[in-house]
């Protein structure tokens, strides 16, 4: 506790430090303090505006001129040097929010679309084993058992692909975790869909049917690989995380972008347009949210 602690202070003052050595604000704060602070600091009193004003009128007329002449360059040079600065940094910030924005969408977006592929490879198995409760025509069934299980090695292949991505998921946070953490909640969104994505990657690894067509009774065998419960859970938590994931991805990547997009008259009708229909959307996220909270995720 006490290590995590230091490295917390040791972070804040390496910020502060930045801020009043590295910065053109920073450094007018740090001189008005130290002429403040001047007479504790050096014993003497630096001049108040009266005095240097007087200060100044004694002086010749080659100094006066030498002083205004310096000070001009010196300040033009200050503007430019921190408006080039500010401008080179603007870019540099724009291109890592660019960056991170076109990462969450490579990511995020091959997530959901296996997320959808597991979720319609359990929901078949249900129907089959539902079809086969309700003694349903076994010709109909026995083909549903050979396309589904022709489906395993796609699905294996799937699995195995989220449970990569998932890992690179979380180096998202790693990569541009300064980035996420100076736009609102873009952090927490990013980590909560890794927690959503986690909750998929611990139910998917179900026993898949490997069955042999020549026995009789394949069908029972079947029935022996595919746990109900566990397949019904893995899909019901691809349908949630899914459209929370979907949702919060594209609103950080909003949020990291729309500083670009000029506001105009088109966007305010839109606004207006789909506003509803987009505040019901979200609403039903978080509750989605609200509801996953209980499997042990902390939704805001």
């Amino acid at each position: 506790m006490m290590k995590k602690i230091l490295l917390i202070i040791y972070i804040n003052i390496g910020f502060i430090y930045r801020f009043f050595t590295k910065n053109l604000y920073g450094l007018f704060i740090l001189s008005l303090i130290l002429y403040w602070q001047a007479p504790k600091i050096f014993g003497a009193k630096p001049f108040n505006f009266s005095e240097l004003v007087i200060w100044f009128d004694n002086l010749s007329e080659s100094f006066k001129t030498a002083i205004i002449s310096s000070l001009l360059t010196i300040i033009g040079f200050l503007i430019a040097f921190q408006s080039a600065t500010k401008n080179w940094k603007d870019q540099l910030v724009a291109n890592i929010r660019l960056d991170a924005s076109n990462n969450i969408d490579l990511i995020y977006t091959r997530i959901s679309e296996l997320i959808n592929s597991i979720k319609i490879y359990a929901d078949m198995n249900l129907q089959i084993v539902e079809k086969i409760g309700a003694g349903g025509d076994l010709n109909e069934i026995a083909n549903d058992i050979r396309y589904i299980t022709s489906q395993n090695e796609k699905f294996l292949s799937e699995r195995q692909e989220l449970s990569i991505l998932h890992g690179q998921a979380y180096q998202l946070i790693g990569r541009y975790s300064i980035i996420f953490m100076s736009t609102l909640n873009s952090f927490d969104q990013i980590n909560k869909n890794n927690e959503f994505v986690k909750l998929v990657a611990d139910r998917m690894w179900v026993l898949v049917p490997v069955l042999d067509f020549s026995n009789p009774k394949f069908v029972e065998h079947y029935l022996s690989f595919v746990n109900v419960e566990k397949y019904s859970d893995l899909a019901q938590q691809c349908s949630e995380t899914y459209t929370y994931v979907t949702t919060m991805a594209g609103n950080v990547r909003g949020k990291l972008t729309g500083r670009f997009m000029e506001f105009n008259l088109s966007l305010f009708y839109n606004l207006l347009k789909n506003g509803w229909a987009f505040t019901d959307y979200w609403f039903k996220v978080k509750k989605i949210g609200k509801k996953v909270s209980n499997k042990s995720i902390n939704i805001d």
